[in-house]
């Protein structure tokens, strides 16, 4: 039923990469070989710290489904349809940031919602935000109106 993929976004630059790592390390032999205790510490914090948003980072979006569901296959022009929107986190590790864009035709508007239209493929951007606590279901339903265009 829940198609089971993960997107990672490589074009997106974050603040945490390999190089925390090195860092890290390069400061705890620097620590252990001037005898520092402060420099040491800190250097093990931050490979305990750099070590654990990697593993929160891989188990993320382990057991994280969306599913996108109309309430009809087919509409003629001026029906309203209701567009259903669900994100499931089947673990005990919380979401607290899930952003999920989808790409609809032109001609299904979301009422209530302003959308992007991007003129080169005719598509209306509709982006979601979504907090889904452990083992959470969030379920939210949007009217679309066959037909109406873009204002």
């Amino acid at each position: 039923m829940f198609k089971r993929t993960r997107h990672i976004d490589l074009n997106n630059d974050n603040q945490f990469s390999d190089a925390w790592v090195v860092f890290a390390i390069l400061l705890t032999l620097v620590g252990l070989g001037l005898n520092n205790v402060v420099l040491t510490t800190a250097a093990v914090l931050l490979l305990v710290i750099s070590g654990l948003s990697w593993l929160w980072a891989e188990a993320s979006l382990s057991a994280l489904t969306y599913h996108r569901h109309f309430s009809e296959h087919r509409a003629f022009r001026g029906e309203t349809v209701e567009l259903s929107l669900e994100v499931r986190n089947a673990k005990i590790l919380p979401q607290p940031w899930v952003t999920v864009n989808d790409s609809f035709p032109h001609i299904l508007p979301v009422t209530e919602v302003k959308l992007e239209v991007n003129p080169s493929t005719n598509l209306a951007d509709f982006r979601t935000f979504w907090m889904a606590g452990p083992y959470q279901r969030i379920t939210r339903r949007f009217n679309c109106t066959v037909g109406k265009t873009y204002q």
